[in-house]
């Protein structure tokens, strides 16, 4: 009953200025907010928190940056001095996390707004909002679906979210910047897109890409196709049995989400010349990609599996440390099922040990996981066709 009163809710708030080439909705509140609090001096104290932690790591610069891009992007702006005092019920101010990303060159950050902290009164923004039915394809059969065609592609939409415009509900989605200047009090801001972090946003984001979809079949019936079956969060991955399909359909997509205002980019495929259309900035560059979290090789057309980064092979191991690095290994489809039934068999002997989650492991059990880690290194060199 939740979800068709979710359904109808978005259905009423959500519409597309063809102008704008922009989507609109609003927050989906599931209750009257009025007994929500501010949560202003949580979201000042942890403001103050993740300062300090920037200052003394170094990552100012990435930190700021990452709030920049938010702004540049038109994705939140600043409330105006007369509209800064709210009361309980009036709006809601989120705390800020931010999530660092870092390779061997580079260090990115992502800001994440945490709608599910609770305030003094005991409840969180999520707790008021609907969550909203799962219209999530099963990526399980996406991957069984795109190892079938003879022309495959891939690709993601950039910012997915931040790209679909707020009517109402912005002032709920308050945050805290000065930039970490320290000298300056804390400034307002409120997001004006569908965020990260609110537990509506994942179904608002994907109902609102499918109907564009379906509000251009005629245009772009080929893309329609694509979005309904083997869309995944912001993420594409089908294919063809025919190449100049596969053209035309990689076309398609491009456009099609370009209506809506939304980019899509990082496009890969097995056949270079099904990209042709598609400009250069909006491929991927690199040989081997992740499909749904799947590494493929586009050269070879094939998939394979590289966890050697993921172990860490000269260490005694806890509980702990056992199950985090046992978790990193992701196989889906199965494709490497005798390998992961036996790490599992042998986390089933530790969890009879009753060890606490940081007791180091017996030395018979860490000679075993060690052989383990060795085995699942080795098949990086596997191809799976």
């Amino acid at each position: 009953m939740e979800e068709l009163d979710c359904l109808e809710l978005m259905k009423q708030n959500t519409s597309y200025v063809a102008e704008e080439k922009t989507w609109y909705t609003s927050l989906l509140f599931k209750e009257n907010p009025d007994s929500l609090e501010t949560n202003l001096p949580a979201a000042r104290a942890v403001l103050y928190k993740i300062e300090d932690s920037a200052i003394k790591e170094g990552k100012v610069d990435v930190l700021n940056k990452a709030y920049q891009e938010m702004i540049d992007g038109g994705f939140a702006e600043k409330v105006p001095p007369e509209e800064i005092d709210i009361e309980r019920g009036q709006g809601h101010y989120l705390q800020c996390h931010p999530v660092y990303k870092e390779n061997r060159a580079t260090m990115k950050c992502r800001v994440v707004m945490n709608a599910a902290a609770k305030s003094k009164g005991g409840k969180s923004l999520n707790q008021y909002l609907h969550q909203g039915p799962c219209y999530l394809e099963d990526f399980i059969q996406i991957l069984l679906r795109f190892r079938l065609y003879f022309y495959c592609f891939c690709s993601d939409i950039s910012s997915m979210f931040l790209r679909i415009k707020l009517i109402h509900g912005k002032d709920y989605l308050r945050f805290l910047w000065r930039g970490c200047n320290k000298k300056i009090p804390p400034e307002v801001w409120r997001m004006i897109s569908v965020t990260f972090g609110i537990v509506t946003s994942p179904f608002q984001s994907i109902y609102i890409v499918k109907r564009h979809a379906e509000l251009f079949e005629q245009l772009y019936s080929l893309a329609n196709k694509v979005i309904e079956n083997s869309l995944y969060m912001d993420d594409v991955a089908s294919g063809t049995f025919e190449k100049s399909v596969a053209i035309q359909t990689v076309e398609e997509i491009y456009k099609l989400l370009l209506e809506a205002n939304m980019k899509s980019h990082k496009y890969s495929s097995n056949n270079v010349e099904v990209l042709s259309t598609i400009p250069p900035e909006c491929k991927n560059p690199e040989p081997t990609v992740k499909i749904l979290g799947v590494q493929w090789n586009t050269i070879e057309d094939c998939l394979n599996f590289n966890f050697t980064e993921k172990m860490d092979k000269d260490k005694m191991d806890t509980k702990r440390t056992f199950l985090q690095q046992a978790a990193r290994v992701f196989d889906p489809c199965g494709l490497i099922a005798p390998i992961t039934a036996t790490v599992k068999i042998l986390f089933q002997q530790v969890w009879l040990l009753k060890m606490t989650w940081d007791d180091v492991l017996p030395a018979e059990i860490q000679t075993k996981w060690n052989k383990w880690k060795e085995e699942i290194c080795s098949i990086s060199d596997m191809e799976i066709q």
